[in-house]
């Protein structure tokens, strides 16, 4: 029950937020992202790959960022960047980070 919800809000949330625009995301190669490359960028927030996360990334203090890798075989190819998004809202961002993470 808890998952049904859970993937309820973060769909709610994600149609709210490419609905409103608040950032788009861009795809590039994973190749020259790697995760100490990120976090040694990151100005804000870096989050490891490992455990029961299949991403790594960072969202920097200005709301922009990036998410790298995911649980099908384009993510792991691949990163999602974003801009910062106006006035703090962090929707959009954290949409794409859920939904690569693995699940």
């Amino acid at each position: 029950m808890k998952m049904r919800t859970t993937l309820l809000v973060l769909f709610a949330l994600s149609l709210i937020a490419s609905v409103a625009g608040s950032a788009t995301a861009k795809e590039v190669p994973i190749k020259g992202h790697n995760k100490d490359m990120v976090e040694g960028k990151c100005n804000g927030v870096f989050w490891p790959s490992g455990g029961t996360s299949a991403t790594y990334g960072c969202l920097n203090k200005d709301g922009s960022g990036i998410v790298c890798g995911g649980k099908t075989a384009e993510q792991k190819k691949t990163c999602s960047t974003f801009r910062a998004a106006p006035k703090g809202s962090y929707r959009r961002q954290l949409a794409v980070a859920l939904s690569r993470a693995k699940r």
